[in-house]
Formats: structure tokens, C-alpha cells, sequence
């Protein structure tokens, strides 16, 4: 195990692979995006979790983890960049908490995307997102999310 969250879920790898491999994991559930500009990294607010995070979500039915992870950081900050654009960072290995159906908790991948961001979008708040912020690492963040930090510094 790499960390744990307050959730109590707990990341336990960050697998380097290359995008044949990471369609091949099962589940794969989601994909998280590390948007990069002038050495920060961006962050967005969740006000259902109450906590900075990466800008990341669940795949879509019929949606791979590379369109997945476009979808989301313009959904969740308003910037916009081409799939090409994106690189493959890896795959992650999460163990969720147990929960309805996973009485001792279970496994699932996501695809984790880095992006360079050249041109930022006015930020409008919705309602999952209130807000955002280009984090430099050094920033002490008492709502950041443990296991999004260690992914944001990892690559």
C-alpha cells in the first residue's frame, strides 16, 4: 500500500503500463488527469466530499479511460485539451472500503493522465465543483486528498 484516505480507501500501486495493458485490467472504473501548467498542478473542489482533488471520474458505458479523463477535467474545471494531448501516467490499483456488496472491500483501475494546459478557460462552478486551484506542492492543504496528493507528486 502506497496510502490510505480518510474514506479508508487505499491506493495500493501506480502500475507504469502502456494503454494496450491498461484496457486489459478489470474493473477498469476510472481515469484521473494531472493538469500541469508553469510547474503547479491543478486541483478542483468537491463540495459532495468536501475535498481537493484531482480532476477525475467514473468511465461511461462505452467511453475509454483516455476520453473519460478529457470528459472530466472539462466538466470539473473547464479547460479543454485534445485526447492526443494526454499521457498515459500509469495505471492505478485501488482497494476500496468495504460496502453494499464488498463486505471486505475490492479492487478496481483507473487510467492516470498527465496533461500540459497552455490555454486556461474561465473556471464556472457547478455542482460538484466550487472551485479550483493551481497548486504548486508546497501549499499546505488540510482538505487535500491523501491519495491525490501522492498521485499529483508522482508524476
Amino acid at each position: 500500500m502506497l496510502i490510505h484516505d480518510a474514506h479508508g480507501h487505499q491506493l495500493l500501486e501506480v502500475i507504469p503500463i502502456d494503454e494496450g495493458e491498461l484496457l486489459q485490467l478489470e474493473p477498469l472504473t476510472h481515469a484521473v488527469v494531472v493538469a500541469r501548467r508553469g510547474g503547479k498542478v491543478l486541483l478542483v473542489f468537491n463540495r459532495f466530499k468536501a475535498h481537493w482533488e484531482l480532476p477525475g471520474g467514473r468511465i461511461d458505458s462505452g467511453e475509454t479511460p483516455r476520453n473519460c479523463a478529457v470528459r472530466e477535467l472539462r466538466e470539473e474545471s473547464g479547460l479543454r485539451c485534445e485526447a492526443g494531448a494526454l499521457r498515459l501516467a500509469g495505471a492505478i490499483k485501488m482497494l476500496l472500503r468495504p460496502g453494499p456488496g464488498h463486505a471486505d472491500g475490492h479492487v478496481e483501475y483507473g487510467g492516470l493522465y498527465v496533461v500540459d494546459i497552455e490555454r486556461i478557460d474561465p473556471f464556472e462552478p457547478n455542482d460538484e465543483i466550487s472551485d479550483i486551484q493551481w497548486w504548486d506542492g508546497s501549499q499546505v492543504l488540510e482538505s487535500l486528498s491523501a491519495i491525490d496528493k501522492t498521485l499529483a507528486q508522482a508524476v
